[in-house]
């Protein structure tokens, strides 16, 4: 290639270039096309030949011809080069990447449209064309090799593209946007060299060039045809792999076209009904199939597993792992933030856990989508320094008014046109980085909840339910948010370099200075950074504890209500809150700092790089086009130089993040080799259902003593075998031995058939009844009626409006201890196993329905009659009609036996009976069954032997009466070594009578199953909308409150005033000062610039001023930012703190209905989540907020005071930005509220099957789980993804609205050059480019601030919801001493638990003497819980009133009130704490009345021997270090340290072991000898010695007096259900 250009002159003629042997060859052959015939003087000037191509007689570029003048055109050679060679490029370089993503679709076979057919025949007509274009220059004479090689290059493609038609059709591929660029390629290219070939072929009608210009204007015809055919969609393909799902709303994006999926067109319709009215899920489409979680999982969880895999091979080849999987033993250390690696008996090596991690299955799964994205991304930062050069290219045309009018023009819509190319590649990339993200979600949500049901019960011991949680809702979503921001990592060191190698090029050396700055800036940036994140790590640890006492206090919110304790905790919670608020407030002074790093950074850099360049030489002149280039530039930098350091915080917590998500994975899982499970048909002829033979099984492997010791048990197949023995002796261990759940040591266990399990703590879905007896199982009517009457639920369900449509809460809260198991019993009854595995379902039950359930379900008639069934009991009476007993004795098997054998060998299984008897005596029982059992004991032992052995049993009980509490801890440790991971409590809690439906003629109360002390519905949530009736009777839970339409301003005043008015005023005005400093600090430099200009050098005087000047604008930005911040940073806290305190003592003082209606994790989300949004989240976004609207306001000032003309365009624009700016804020905001609102049933539903872990995996059911967790993933995602999408589509359509503003402004600079200076152009323009990403800002500030402050809209609701009475009522205070006798006195008392609702009771009348004990017995319904909570005044009265000591108990406050009274509860709740915390919460007691209470419950041994702190020995969550009965315990130390004058028992000894219980009561006879007794009956035999009884029934009085004169009249109900439990004849 050759270059020539010698004279100045421009050339206007083609012809000019000849050579006259070249002319005269033309005249006598045919003219070769695109060759102008013009002057015959030839310029040379900026012309370049390429002979090869062009040939001798033809330049290759004309420089004169195309630049230096008025009229631009490009020479023939280069006009026929550009208009294919860039096409073919394109395809061939693409064409083999798209044929590899073509041929990996799942779909198959489009059907032949009319739209294929229009393709097909546009593209063989282009071929043809082509075709004959080829012959047509083949066959001429002197062609040079471009005119042959132009259409050939065509045909190349065109033909290919016949075939990828037919490819893309068989693969189903509907939208090809590899074809749509190639043809949009084609037409730019055609745009070039269209206007010449026009003038040409109507210039001549027959020239020898008219044959080429037809057939390309021809050409250009059918690529516009080409070109509008793919703006249409193929059909559905036949078949679509994977993906062949019917949805009833399929996403639009499956039937977008490419443009459409380019700009998010195919978004438009939900955005604009999301701007008439308010979204609902209805209005949502159904989850795009690539990205729902059946299809997004298993591509990460073939990479994981391989992973998993390589290392068990490893470890196997080496050494035999303590697990299944080759892992060791592995838990959180909670204060490093790692993982402890426990050493196991088999082995001391364990495998490679480094390794284990899931980054390298989401770097394999996505990578290449990422990789895809990351490419967009690189195109999109180099494109970023093309629009400085366009500026400086538009100041250098504004100063010089000699250069023609075009290219000003031309670089107006150049920078329109890159700008407009960078908006797309920017939005595809951050959509294509947003799905990736979403795609991790579903992928580690997924991982965690499938680890969740394999993690062992020793991992699962050390991590609680909270923090898996935490895993799933902040890890995975600290990944997802960051996944778009990685690629800053790569793209900020490349956009800081790139912009210093520009200022090279405009201030050379100069820039070192600044860059010096910058660098000095790191480390200061990295200590922030690494502050930042210890702050964060501490504030972390106390929003954790927050959160976890938060939990506990909702839990156990009845017993703080009873005992009034809600001070002591409201304290707790506000000394952790103000912990956090310390480190939130240390965080904003340093965020503060950070601000002013932010801002004055690329200033001062800026002002140190003109500084040095202006004063190192004199010839320096600082002119406009350096100037603000140079100012490009500079903002060029600040985004990559603030976002790094951010980004790398961000990449340190996700590191973080994934660390903890290892670390639950690393845990170690059940082992499968823990029993041989066979389930298959061909199992059914073995002999033995189960069989253990020589198996030793443990808890705990590091224990010194297994669990379960040499166990030889063989169960036939069809017997009914009982699992007998005594408290801690490991019944239930033996049970868990059978599912596999504890880890077998030696010996063989299997089991052979389906096995159903009834879990000892009955676990309830919260689902319809139907659905939690169903349990996955297809409805069968009859059976299902048959369970139904069976399991003694045919009364509970008969008066409900909803039937077993009726919805049971978290925990089965809306129904007794006795339903939950009979519900938990129905589960096992209607599942058609072959293996029935027992717990204890009896326990919680009353006698009578215990032999009805053992009668119709489990006994030899019953409907599991032909089933193997294994059953724990404590019951005697049931264990004569047992084919096999098995005796357990200190964790071995003591005998085995049929009951009349185990009762001539007079061994273990006959002291464990004379044991039993001897409790009886001494509960001075008389039942059917004590009678019957000392007779068989008699006749099988001997009158006198059986008499010697009762005394001995009686002596051995007095003398160890005072260390009972000893033997209990034994069985405590032992129980928590064996059940480390589930609540160590030995039984059930029971409804007792409230429990047991009459089998005859009585029905339970609706209340009672819908919400014991509940109303079914939330009144502060429905007082917008009113709950349908059938909707309350039916569902337990309301739907969570979602506000719809524009959040009120009622709610930013609520805010702004809890922040405080003058601090968010100083902010504002901070924050403006701020941006006036800015502007005029643009606006002074380019008054330098203009007079550097003029001038041509400035005095030096001058350019101190101008210096000092620019710098003192500077300073002054980075004061009003730094105490813009900080004001901004105190209010918030200041908010967030107030809001805080309002609602934690708003909810506190809420009615119980509140609770029973509202689930804890609704309530936890105000004061984790919403709470978390107002520490951390606002301030951000507020500050984004202010500052962007001021920067827009600014830039639109600047730019119409550079160029007023820009007003007339820009309201027009503004108007279109408007219009976008509100349908994406109304959209976007009802999305994230959607988004919000399903994510927690994700979290709920993982709750709830951690909890019931045992159960699924005993039926077998994990895959049915996992298929509902994931269907609620996906059920979030339907509203997360069309969120994403809206932010995709707002930029698109904001960024073009941002590209009309530079074009505008560029424009009008060059339009009207003549009376604008280059420092003007170059501050409007520079201005204008910045427009762009301030715009788009703004609006995801706006709507940000829209959406986080629902936060606040939902705190309010909960500060202002409705409350129970005052704590405290001065007008009417009790005295100190009463009550003195403890006389209670109910004068036609009414009540209900909500208004709208029945009464639960009714005109009930009668009176208590002082230090009378009065037992309360009733069916279910009756109204016994009610009447305590009445007691309590938890529900208020509707008429009548309840007297103490002849003072009307709604007169007082509610603390001075339930001060007075004291109640042991049925179920024992601790909190986490010290004993002495438990105890005595506000220390009105000394530590000899603490011990003294502990020594009176029998527990001040247990304390003071085996507890090395004592007092302060931490008791864990729950109560989950303690044994049942030692709970139970202390909250009778509880009640001994009130000692108050009435003493409620609400079902005390219900859920407790009878050794526990003749502790209780013995203790409330001594202690309680003086004081009023109410007592809640659960066992009959426990309140015949009191001194009245009252009789309930459907919530009247029906019966109240003296045990003796009750059951004298056989005609009373208190005779009937006496008769019932085998109390009297």
């Amino acid at each position: 290639m050759a270059a020539l250009g010698t004279d100045d002159e421009p050339s206007t003629n083609m012809a000019d270039s000849l050579s006259p042997n070249a002319s005269q060859m033309a005249s006598t052959t045919l003219a070769p096309p695109y060759v102008w015939n013009g002057d015959e003087e030839e310029q040379a000037h900026g012309v370049i030949y390429w002979p090869e191509l062009c040939g001798s007689d033809r330049p290759f570029w004309n420089t004169s011809q195309s630049w230096h003048t008025e009229t631009p055109s490009l020479s023939a050679c280069f006009r026929t080069c550009v208009w294919s060679v860039p096409p073919f490029v394109y395809f061939w370089l693409f064409l083999p990447f798209y044929i590899r993503y073509v041929r990996r679709a799942k779909g198959r076979d489009i059907p032949l449209s009319t739209l294929a057919l229009a393709k097909f025949i546009v593209l063989l007509a282009l071929a043809g064309v082509a075709a004959m274009d080829t012959a047509y220059f083949a066959l001429g004479s002197s062609v040079a090799l471009v005119d042959v090689m132009e259409p050939l290059l065509r045909l190349a493609c065109f033909t290919p593209l016949l075939g990828l038609l037919f490819l893309e059709r068989r693969h189903g591929i509907r939208v090809s946007g590899f074809q749509w660029c190639f043809w949009t390629v084609f037409l730019i290219t055609s745009a070039l060299v269209f206007y010449s070939h026009l003038e040409r072929l109507w210039s001549e009608s027959l020239s020898p060039g008219f044959f080429p210009s037809v057939t390309f204007m021809l050409s250009v015809f059918l690529f516009v045809v080409s070109f509008a055919l793919h703006f249409w969609v193929e059909p559905e393909p036949a078949y679509r792999g994977p993906l062949q799902i019917v949805q009833a709303q399929p996403s639009p994006l499956i039937s977008a076209s490419f443009p459409s999926q380019l700009a998010f067109s195919w978004f438009t319709g939900l955005a604009w009904s999301g701007f008439k009215r308010s979204l609902t899920f209805d209005d949502l489409w159904d989850l795009n199939p690539l990205l729902m979680s059946r299809f997004v999982f298993p591509r990460f969880n073939r990479y994981w597993e391989r992973t998993v895999k390589q290392i068990q091979f490893v470890h196997a080849n080496g050494h035999q792992s303590a697990n299944g999987h080759g892992l060791p033993d592995a838990s959180f250390n909670k204060t490093q933030d790692d993982v402890d690696f426990k050493s196991t008996k088999k082995s001391s090596t364990h495998p490679d856990l480094s390794k284990l991690s899931v980054f390298p299955a989401m770097v394999k799964a996505f990578g290449p989508a990422f990789c895809y994205g990351s490419v967009l991304k690189f195109v999109h930062d180099i494109m970023v320094f093309i629009s400085p050069y366009l500026l400086k290219l538009i100041i250098a045309f504004t100063a010089d008014t000699s250069e023609p009018l075009w290219k000003g023009i031309f670089f107006a819509f150049l920078i329109f046109s890159i700008s407009c190319v960078q908006t797309l590649s920017l939005s595809q990339y951050f959509y294509k980085m947003y799905v990736i993200g979403l795609w991790l979600r579903t992928s580690l949500i997924s991982a965690i909840y499938r680890k969740s049901l394999r993690v062992s019960t020793t991992a699962k011991k050390e991590i609680t339910t909270g923090e898996v949680v935490n895993l799933m809702s902040v890890d995975v979503q600290r990944i997802m948010e960051m996944t778009p921001y990685i690629n800053m990592l790569w793209s900020a060191p490349l956009q800081i370099a790139g912009a210093i190698f520009f200022l090279w090029q405009q201030l050379g050396p100069s820039v070192l200075a600044g860059l010096l700055v910058m660098v000095l800036l790191v480390p200061l940036n990295g200590m922030i950074a690494a502050k930042s994140r210890t702050f964060q790590i501490l504030q972390m640890k106390h929003k954790d504890q927050r959160v976890k006492v938060m939990n506990e206090i909702l839990q156990g919110m009845k017993i703080l209500k009873l005992y009034a304790w809600e001070p002591s905790f409201e304290k707790s919670v506000n000394d952790i809150r103000a912990q956090e608020i310390k480190i939130l407030t240390q965080m904003a002074y340093l965020q503060s700092g950070s601000s002013f790093i932010w801002t004055c950074a690329p200033y001062v850099v800026s002002l140190v790089t003109f500084a040095t360049y202006v004063l190192v030489d004199e010839a320096n002149v600082l002119t406009a086009e350096r100037a603000f280039v140079s100012l490009a530039l500079f903002n060029i930098l600040r985004f990559p130089l603030s976002m790094l350091p951010m980004m790398i915080t961000a990449l340190i917590q996700a590191s973080v993040s994934i660390k903890r998500i290892n670390n639950y994975m690393r845990a170690t899982e059940l082992e499968e080799k823990n029993v041989t499970k066979d389930t298959r048909p061909s199992s059914q002829g073995a002999k033995f259902a189960v069989k253990l033979n020589k198996a030793s099984f443990t808890w705990n492997e590091e224990a010194s003593e297994p669990t379960l010791k040499e166990i030889d048990v063989e169960v036939k197949k069809g017997s009914l075998v009982a699992i007998v023995g005594t408290v801690g002796s490991g019944k239930s261990s033996l049970l868990a031995a059978m599912l596999g759940e504890i880890n077998r040591i030696e010996g063989e266990a299997s089991i052979n058939g389906r096995v159903a399990y009834v879990a000892q703590q009955a676990w309830i879905q919260n689902e319809t009844i139907q659905n939690n007896i169903l349990f996955n199982e297809s409805l069968d009517d009859k059976r299902y009626k048959k369970v139904i009457e069976a399991c003694a639920l045919q009364a509970d369900l008969s008066i409900l409006t909803g039937g077993d449509q009726t919805e049971i809460g978290e925990k089965g809260i809306n129904l007794s201890g006795g339903q939950k198991h009979r519900v938990s019993l129905a589960r096992a009854t209607y599942c058609d196993a072959d293996i029935y595995l027992m717990d204890d379902p009896l326990a919680a039950v009353d006698s009578h329905v215990g032999k009805h359930i053992f009668q119709e379900v489990i006994g030899p008639e019953g409907l599991l009659a032909k089933k193997t069934r294994v059953l724990v009991t404590h019951s005697i009476a049931f264990l004569p009609k047992m084919d096999n007993i098995v005796v357990l004795k200190e964790g071995q098997v003591s005998e085995v036996g049929s009951y009349d054998e185990l009762l001539a060998r007079k061994g273990a299984f006959a002291e464990f009976l004379v044991q039993f008897l001897t409790e009886e005596e001494q509960t001075e029982s008389d039942d059917d069954q004590v009678r019957e059992l000392k007779h068989t004991l008699e006749e099988c032992m001997g009158a006198e032997e059986l008499n010697r052995h009762l005394e001995r049993a009686r002596k051995e009980s007095e003398c160890k009466e005072n260390s009972v509490e000893r033997s209990m801890s034994v069985s405590s440790r032992k129980s928590s070594e064996g059940h480390a991971a589930r609540s160590p409590k030995s039984r059930q809690a029971s409804d007792a009578h409230s429990d047991s439906p009459n089998l005859k003629q009585e029905q339970p109360n609706p209340k009672k199953l819908l919400s014991p002390e509940k109303d079914g519905t939330l009144e502060s949530a429905t007082k917008d909308k009113p709950t349908p009736p059938e909707a309350s009777k039916n569902k337990q839970y309301l739907e969570e409150k979602s506000e719809s339409g524009k959040v009120q301003m009622a709610v930013y005043t609520y805010y702004v005033k809890n922040m405080g008015v003058i601090l968010f005023a100083l902010s504002v005005i901070s924050f403006s000062v701020n941006q006036v400093c800015s502007a005029a600090s643009s606006i002074w430099l380019s008054k330098w610039s203009d007079e550097s200009s003029r001038a041509n050098q400035t005095g030096t005087l001058s350019q101190d001023v101008y210096l000092g000047v620019y710098g003192a604008f500077g300073v002054g930005q980075g004061f009003t930012a730094v105490f813009g911040s900080l004001f901004l940073y105190l209010a918030t806290l200041n908010g967030a703190k107030r809001l805080h305190n309002l609602v934690l003592a708003n909810v506190l003082k809420s009615p119980m209905s509140f609770f029973d209606t509202t689930p804890q994790g609704r309530i936890l989300n105000r004061f984790g989540k919403d709470i978390d949004v107002l520490d951390t989240t606002m301030p951000m976004i507020l500050r984004g907020w202010i500052t962007c609207l001021l920067a827009v306001l600014s830039t639109f000032a600047i730019i119409t005071y550079a160029t007023p003309m820009f007003l007339l365009p820009i309201t027009v624009v503004l108007g279109a930005y408007y219009i976008v700016q509100r349908i994406y804020v109304a959209t976007s905001r009802d999305l994230k509220r959607l988004e919000s609102v399903s994510r927690s049933p994700i979290y709920s539903h993982f709750g709830e099957t951690v909890s019931g872990v045992q159960t699924i995996r005993a039926y077998n059911l994990q895959e049915h789980f996992i298929r509902e967790s994931e269907n609620r993933v996906d059920y979030n995602q339907r509203a997360g993804y069309p969120s994403i999408v809206a932010n995709r589509w707002l930029a698109v359509r904001l960024e073009v609205v941002g590209n009309i503003i530079i074009f505008c402004s560029a424009l009008f600079a060059v339009l009207g050059r003549e009376s604008l200076s280059p420092g003007l152009v170059g501050l409007s323009v520079s201005y204008a480019l910045s427009v762009t990403q301030t715009l788009n800002w703004f609006v995801r500030m706006t709507s940000e601030v829209e959406t986080n402050i629902v936060a606040a809209e939902r705190l309010k609701e909960y500060a202002d919801s409705p409350t129970e009475a005052a704590w405290t009522n001065t007008a009417h205070t009790p005295e100190e001493s009463w009550p003195n006798s403890g006389s209670i006195q109910f004068e036609d008392y009414c009540t209900r638990y909500r208004e709208g609702l029945p009464l639960v009771l009714k005109d009930l009348s009668f009176s208590v003497k002082g230090g009378e004990r009065v037992g309360i017995v009733g069916r279910t319904g009756a109204g016994k819980s009610s009447l305590t909570l009445a007691l309590f005044r938890l529900i208020e009265k509707v008429s009548g009133r309840i007297l103490i000591d002849n003072l009307d108990i709604s007169t007082l406050g509610l603390h001075d009130l339930r001060c007075k009274l004291t109640i042991i509860p049925q179920d024992p709740v601790l909190f986490s704490g010290t004993l002495r915390m438990n105890l005595d919460p506000f220390n009105h007691h000394n530590d000899e009345e603490i011990w003294q209470a502990l020594s009176h419950s029998n527990l001040k041994t247990f304390v003071s021997d085996q507890l090395a702190e004592g007092l302060d020995h931490v008791i864990s969550e729950g109560g989950g270090n303690l044994s049942v009965g030692q709970c139970q315990l202390i909250c009778l130390a509880r009640a001994l340290l009130r000692k108050t004058k009435i003493l409620v028992l609400d079902e005390a000894t219900a859920a407790i072991d009878m050794e526990t219980d003749e502790i209780i009561q013995k203790t409330i006879r001594t202690q309680f000898n003086t004081c009023t007794i109410i007592t809640i009956a659960h066992r009959l035999n426990t309140i015949m010695d009191y001194d009245k009884i009252l009789v309930l029934k459907n919530g009247s009085r029906e019966e109240f007096d003296s045990p003796q004169t009750l059951l004298n009249s056989k005609e009373s109900i208190f005779y009937s259900m006496c008769k019932e439990a085998g109390l009297t004849q």
